[in-house]
């Protein structure tokens, strides 16, 4: 198993769908994971292989693991390996990544998918990747590629957006407008929150991010008007409170409704 990473500053070409601002550059790494007798594996279908904690060499305290389904997920397609990459600790709780999955086989890919968008990693997450990422078939079929000594070879290239000076939100950020980049109107109450916090837990508020089209200053404004204005006002408390603080349980808040209708994790 191999790692390695750069840094580099962050290059304007690249797109950011989730309009995340204040990146001042990307930090670069790779993995490389060996999974001993793939051929031969006897895992039912729903069943996962963990590969050992890795980390990027600049950044210690962020730790990162591949799972792998060899028969795929329950409810994936018949044969397909699903492979994901999962984020377990970092400063910040979250961070925005892309990432390219490949099989190699003498340091040469021989097949390979990825997700060029920046993707919100949360330490609580399954991670991303790919449900149905290549079938057994394809690998039985191709053993002397896919199979070298009956091990399988799978590779990640991660790119992660970096902060100048890595800013845990907490309670104290909410409602005081500081350093916030998102304005929601919720049935004429105003709330200023931070893209950053948000998308993390909840790929609706992603989604809004990305799709917004309108912008008060240096700020998104979106307006919801289907919501009460106290219990969105809950919600964005339990999620700071969730980020500031692990051990306060805040779980309970998550269960309700205007929780499960932004899908909130």
């Amino acid at each position: 198993m191999t790692n390695y990473s750069t840094f580099t500053r962050k290059k304007t070409s690249r797109r950011i769908n989730y309009n995340v601002e204040g990146f001042d550059g990307v930090l670069k790494f790779s993995h490389v994971w060996k999974l001993e007798n793939f051929g031969s594996l006897s895992h039912e279908k729903g069943e996962l292989i963990k590969s050992a904690i890795f980390s990027p060499k600049e950044k210690e305290a962020m730790k990162w693991r591949l799972t792998v389904y060899p028969r795929g997920e329950k409810l994936s397609e018949e044969n397909h390996v699903a492979v994901y990459l999962r984020l377990l600790s970092f400063v910040e709780d979250q961070c925005y990544a892309t990432c390219e999955l490949s099989i190699i086989n003498d340091k040469k890919k021989v097949f390979q998918k990825s997700f060029e968008d920046f993707h919100p990693f949360l330490c609580t997450g399954k991670g991303w990747g790919f449900k149905n990422f290549i079938s057994m078939n394809t690998i039985m079929k191709s053993k002397d590629k896919f199979l070298p000594g009956n091990h399988i070879y799978i590779a990640c290239k991660v790119t992660v957006l970096m902060k100048a000076e890595a800013q845990k939100v907490s309670m104290t950020t909410f409602g005081n407008g500081l350093q916030t980049d998102v304005k929601i109107v919720v049935n004429g109450e105003i709330f200023e929150v931070h893209q950053w916090t948000l998308a993390a837990r909840s790929p609706i508020f992603a989604l809004m991010f990305k799709r917004a089209k309108y912008k008060e200053g240096n700020k998104i404004r979106i307006d919801i008007d289907d919501v009460d204005a106290k219990s969105f006002r809950d919600l964005m408390r339990s999620i700071y409170m969730a980020n500031a603080a692990n051990m306060i349980d805040t779980g309970y808040m998550f269960k309700t409704e205007i929780a499960k209708r932004f899908k909130v994790n």
